[in-house]
């Protein structure tokens, strides 16, 4: 909205970016996830953390609000 020719973004470009960000996921494996290890997430109640469980367990959790804080280790 901020261009002098503001175009809004149109379906077929979400659709795009959802496969893009699809494949993203899917390429995922345990070297990858070893170049830049995690040790904490934050995350809300209805948070979807299936990925997240593939390559780590989640440990002791702190409540903040509405959000949650999990210490992550790494599975073996």
């Amino acid at each position: 909205m901020l261009s002098l020719h503001f175009e809004p973004i149109r379906q077929d470009e979400v659709e795009d970016e959802a496969i893009h960000y699809q494949a993203y996921v899917n390429s995922f494996s345990r070297e990858r996830v070893l170049l830049h290890p995690l040790t904490y997430v934050v995350t809300q109640d209805n948070s979807d953390l299936s990925h997240v469980d593939l390559w780590y367990e989640r440990d002791a959790w702190r409540e903040f609000g509405d959000y949650n804080l999990y210490r992550l280790i790494l599975r073996k």
